[in-house]
């Protein structure tokens, strides 16, 4: 298992149709622990699930990826900085609805550590290409 990547990430929130947050297209605090103190137990708003059964990827903790925050082919901006901090996604219970949209990346300094920011992981399966 390790951390996804980027694309990864983003393909696992968003879906073949890209919603704008894991759960679809519409702004809905109700559906995820955005707003609230701290972080909650994994599943604790099933709502919050992205197309392919992916839990809590708008509001529960920001999630770390492997990639270096660099220009990226699917987002819209560009940046001239390169390896030095790395790509965090998703929204976390500290933010906002705003933070929380499946397209926006989050540069982070790989050694910070927060409350707000988590991870999962990946694992190759065999097979599929």
């Amino acid at each position: 298992k390790k951390l996804p990547t980027e694309a990864q990430w983003e393909i696992a929130a968003r879906g073949a149709e890209k919603r704008i947050y894991a759960w679809g297209n519409i702004p809905r605090a109700d559906v995820s622990a955005l707003g609230l103190k701290k972080p909650v137990p994994a599943g604790s708003h099933p709502e919050d699930s992205s197309p392919y059964g992916a839990l809590d990827m708008g509001g529960n903790v920001m999630e770390w990826t492997s990639s270096w925050f660099k220009n990226y082919p699917l987002a819209t901006e560009t940046f001239n900085e390169r390896g030095k901090r790395r790509v965090v996604r998703g929204g976390g219970f500290c933010g906002n609805m705003e933070k929380s949209k499946t397209y926006l990346r989050h540069p982070y300094d790989p050694f910070t550590t927060s409350d707000c920011i988590g991870f999962r992981c990946v694992r190759e399966i065999r097979g599929l290409k």
